[in-house]
């Protein structure tokens, strides 16, 4: 009887040691997948480049001039924001499992826009706000002036103009005024970096 005693904390012992590693993998994982903000909830990283997601960038921009890059992220922006919004309680989204689900919530259409313009080469990031993302890029050219009179963030030299991906057919330069106030986090996905809010200008 005793043996069986030894046998079984043994198997218990075992079973302990398994459960402690894997909920500290799970804990690395889910850290170095989410941006954790407080009291407000959080924003879970999935943010992804793929060779098939840039060819799908490709074609959504295929009407464009190669150097229209309002035309190009205005058209991204519409397909984006024609994915229906539906709430998702699960971790994020990856970007083509939301084009292929049909439906997102902000962070997944926050991810899916924001490694669109990566796959472009368009520089941007995410702003997390309390209960709501949304992505800021910088838009190198726009020689008819359509953004003259659009806020943006100031963020060193460049100039951003937000992108609400969840408002069917809105366009650039949607204004939150979130600034300064709500701003929890400027974030780029891809570095894992958060802006210096201090030096972040907006009007």
């Amino acid at each position: 009887m005793i043996d069986n005693i030894k046998d079984n904390l043994h198997i218990y012992v075992v079973i302990l040691a398994v459960l402690l590693v894997v909920s500290n993998l799970a804990y690395h994982f889910i850290n170095s997948n989410t941006l954790f903000l407080d009291d407000f909830g959080a924003y879970h990283k999935s943010a992804k480049v793929t060779k098939e997601l840039e060819t799908f960038a490709k074609d959504i921009v295929s009407k464009c001039d190669i150097d229209d890059d309002v035309c190009r992220v205005q058209s991204l922006l519409d397909y984006v924001t024609n994915i229906p919004y539906k709430i998702n309680k699960f971790p994020a989204h990856q970007p083509l499992d939301t084009i292929k689900r049909n439906y997102g919530d902000c962070d997944d259409k926050s991810n899916l826009m924001i490694s669109f313009l990566k796959s472009l080469n368009y520089k941007s990031y995410l702003v997390i706000v309390p209960k709501h993302a949304y992505v800021i890029v910088n838009i190198p050219n726009d020689y008819d002036g359509v953004l003259d009179y659009k806020k943006a963030f100031y963020i060193g030299d460049k100039k951003f103009y937000e992108l609400e991906t969840t408002a069917k057919n809105s366009k650039i330069g949607f204004a939150h005024n979130d600034f300064p106030k709500n701003i929890k986090a400027i974030y780029d996905p891809f570095l894992n970096k958060k802006v210096d809010l201090d030096k972040v200008v907006y009007h």
